[in-house]
């Protein structure tokens, strides 16, 4: 598996964080960490990624021809062993609104085991 840490920059929009997942799984990655801002009306995320060598052109392709968006694509240190995936660290920085507890408390089970 070829490790990739790719940086996306661009004007945050509706529905962009899903669009880039979808890029990713469409074209056989696995997103594996990342850290995404939303700064002053502009999308920056940087995100760690795994793909099988045979897919990566294709991958990479497809995450340039994203529109409006800046990417960069770095190949990741291959010699660092995968760590042990039972601990799940999540941090939320945003602004406060009424229900973002409840609504992450009710979300998480759904989308990972916990």
């Amino acid at each position: 598996m070829k490790q990739l840490v790719i940086t996306i920059l661009g004007k945050d929009r509706p529905g962009l964080v899903e669009d880039i997942s979808s890029v990713v799984l469409k074209n056989h990655g696995n997103w594996l960490c990342s850290n995404l801002s939303h700064l002053l009306g502009h999308f920056a995320g940087i995100i760690q990624l795994e793909v099988a060598e045979e897919h990566f052109q294709e991958l990479q392709n497809a995450l340039t021809a994203l529109p409006k968006l800046e990417v960069r694509i770095e190949a990741g240190n291959t010699e660092i062993e995968p760590s042990p995936r039972e601990q799940i660290n999540l941090v939320i920085t945003g602004n406060d609104r009424p229900g973002t507890v409840s609504y992450t408390h009710l979300t998480l089970p759904t989308i990972c085991s916990v």
